[in-house]
């Protein structure tokens, strides 16, 4: 629904700012590159992993000439597995025919990065995917339709929805670690006042369930009965290996650009946690980095020297949140014309058509040359 809207908006004289993709097609995505160029009006695209600490670091280090000259880049986007069948197989990026492939969907961000470091218009791209395991044709003998339904693999299912959409106060911060300044308030009391932390803790646990995403995508409501609700009649509820889902559950693609250089991007949907882990080798050293909310770690290993040199990235509370604002303000500065974009329509097109060709790759088993 982003092609109209924001085409009509252009020609109307205003600046734009798109959530990612573009648009579904790669005619419409050019078109809007197009008319942005034409009407003289910024569109700016919500590639926020630019706006990340993490990321804005390594192209600070690439930039600086540390490495040399980058000969090879290792990219891997590791879906947690039940964010997976949240997104992917229940939920609204499930079908590609009534969305968008998954390696568009989630993996525009992650192509955009590989041409920002590439620095380098992509020329040919080759990819290949495995179909989703989470089909009817794993389907547990006997499982029920539902989670709800009592039934009887729940005990032993990874993605038992009862177990993620009910029971995820705990469950939530374990694994998104997204209360960290509460976690550590309440350590602090406790230290300090153990006997107060005692009584309060079970108050607390009674009275602020957590209702944040993933849970408050399933229903409007979000009281208990309407959890319960969603669970029963919504496709939430529905059993995993139940659903009308067509996206892989891993895709990997290979990029050559116009430099030299040559790139490996690896998504699959099965991961324990959540991150993005990248690896760039140039002819003076290497670069490792991790992009996940348990920590950003940084790491340079001199080739001539063997040294290593480790970044200190300050963790994010939550990497969308905190990173929404730099690229909104950068958009807004951009507007006054204090400061260019961080990416032009223009650049933002690329990475949709990295995404369209790794697409058209692995279902016509051919390799893509990419026209800019």
């Amino acid at each position: 629904m982003h092609y109209e809207p924001a085409m009509n908006a252009m020609k109307q004289g205003y600046h734009v700012l798109l959530e990612k993709p573009m648009a579904t097609t790669e005619e419409d995505c050019r078109n809007l590159a197009k008319t942005s160029e034409e009407t003289g009006v910024i569109l700016q695209i919500c590639h926020v992993l630019r706006y990340t600490k993490l990321f804005s670091t390594l192209k600070e280090i690439i930039d600086s000439g540390k490495l040399g000259e980058i000969i090879n880049i290792n990219y891997s986007i590791n879906l947690a597995h039940w964010i997976y069948a949240h997104s992917f197989v229940r939920g609204n990026w499930r079908n590609q025919k009534e969305t968008s492939p998954m390696i568009l969907a989630k993996a525009c961000h992650d192509f955009d990065i590989l041409y920002w470091f590439a620095s380098a218009d992509p020329v040919k791209i080759s990819s290949f995917a495995r179909s989703s395991y989470l089909t009817s044709e794993n389907r547990p003998k006997g499982a029920s339709k539902r989670c709800i339904d009592g039934c009887s693999y729940l005990n032993v299912c990874h993605y038992n929805a009862i177990n993620l959409y009910y029971k995820t106060v705990q469950f939530h911060n374990d694994l998104m670690q997204t209360e960290r300044k509460l976690v550590r308030w309440f350590i602090n009391l406790w230290k300090n006042h153990p006997t107060i932390t005692n009584l309060l803790i079970p108050q607390f646990r009674k009275n602020t369930p957590y209702r944040g995403w993933p849970i408050n995508t399933i229903s409007e409501d979000l009281s208990d009965e309407g959890i319960s609700n969603a669970l029963k009649e919504g496709p939430y509820g529905r059993c995993v290996y139940d659903c009308d889902n067509d996206q892989p559950s891993a895709q990997i693609t290979n990029i050559k650009f116009s430099n030299q250089i040559v790139a490996t991007l690896t998504m699959h949907g099965h991961s324990y946690r959540e991150g993005r882990f990248i690896r760039i080798d140039g002819t003076k050293a290497s670069l490792i980095g991790k992009f996940t909310l348990m920590g950003m770690p940084v790491t340079l290993y001199d080739h001539l020297t063997g040294k290593s040199i480790h970044y200190k990235i300050k963790l994010s509370k939550n990497p969308h949140e905190y990173e929404d604002h730099p690229l909104i303000r950068r958009f807004l500065a951009s507007i006054r014309g204090e400061e260019k974009p961080l990416t032009t329509a223009r650049e933002s097109l690329q990475s949709h058509l990295m995404s369209f060709a790794a697409d058209r790759s692995f279902k016509e088993e051919k390799i893509i040359h990419i026209k800019n």
